[in-house]
């Protein structure tokens, strides 16, 4: 991937080894509805960004519940997967922002 890619490409041998001293983290791994994350939130730096696209499959639910903030790109997506088995562990609906009222600085953003 690193010469197809033009970038540099480690592998992880664990996925706290993925996690630790990462800005970005993106897992996108499958929809697993009864999950066993794995990811802990004491692995991330405080400022870190992480983006589940497989929703809380790999993320353990403190990390989901305790984020500093919390932004979807379709809140009623979210809250409606949840309805049926998915997102056990998100923040109440008012601590849930829409990403698009982030770009457009109707809700909160990164205070640091």
């Amino acid at each position: 991937m690193s010469a197809r890619c033009g970038v540099e490409v480690t592998v992880a041998d664990t996925p706290a080894d993925a996690v630790r001293r990462m800005d970005i983290v993106v897992t996108a791994g499958p929809i697993i509805k009864e999950p066993s994350p794995v990811i802990e939130n004491e692995w991330f730096e405080p400022g870190a960004f992480a983006a589940p696209v497989d929703f809380d499959s790999y993320w353990k639910p403190q990390i989901l519940s305790g984020a500093d903030l919390f932004v979807t790109d379709d809140v009623e997506q979210m809250f409606y997967y949840q309805s049926i088995g998915y997102f056990r562990n998100i923040p109440a609906r008012e601590q849930v922002h829409d990403l698009g009222d982030v770009v457009i600085n109707k809700a909160p953003r990164r205070s640091s």
